[in-house]
Order: C-alpha cells, then structure tokens, then sequence
C-alpha cells in the first residue's frame, strides 16, 4: 500500500512526522513493514495532478509511505555499528556515556 502523506501549514513537518511514526510503529505491530520516502516531492505537481491535490487550498506533500508484508529476515535489525561509535555528547568526538542503571523495560 502507498500512503500518502499530506499537511497543511505544517512548519518543517513538527506535527506530521510525530504522525508518520506512530502510523509506522501500529503497522509494524500488525506485522506490516513500511519505509518512508520524501522523493515524490520532487514531483509534487505530477503526484497532485494524479491524486486530485487540491494544492491551492495550501496542501503540501509532507512524505509517502510505503507498507507491505515483508519476506525472508523480518524483524532482524539492519548491520549498523553500535551507537558509542557513531554518536557523540554535547560536542562533536567527546564520548556519547549515557547512564542507565538497569533496563527501562523487563
């Protein structure tokens, strides 16, 4: 399924993005994957065109999100190095040491 994504006076996507998430996370609970892409924005005038955008009322293509049943390896995370190695605290290349005395979850 293709969704997608539209706001109106929606300053650097503050209030959609929160919305985009949670619409993932709830399709992922369901066993659906999803990505989201901001491509089509390139051809925003062609994409409201097909859909019948009203794009004089102030609409703007925030995103589109791609949802489907995955195949093969679902749920396995991506190879990503650990976040000490790519992340840093209050200034670039000091150690990123968050204190966390035990699990927030059992």
């Amino acid at each position: 399924m293709l969704l997608f994504v539209f706001a109106i006076d929606d300053h650097g996507g503050a209030n959609i993005y929160p919305a985009i998430w949670s619409a993932l996370l709830a399709a992922r609970a369901e066993g659906v994957g999803g990505t989201i892409t901001t491509v089509l924005r390139y051809k925003a005038d062609e994409v409201f065109k097909l859909l019948g955008v009203p794009a004089a009322q102030g609409w703007e293509m925030t995103a589109m999100l791609a949802l489907g049943y995955p195949l093969g390896r679902w749920g396995v995370a991506a190879n990503r190095r650990p976040v000490h190695e790519v992340s840093s605290r209050n200034h670039w290349d000091r150690p990123y040491t968050p204190e966390i005395p035990e699990p927030l979850w059992p």
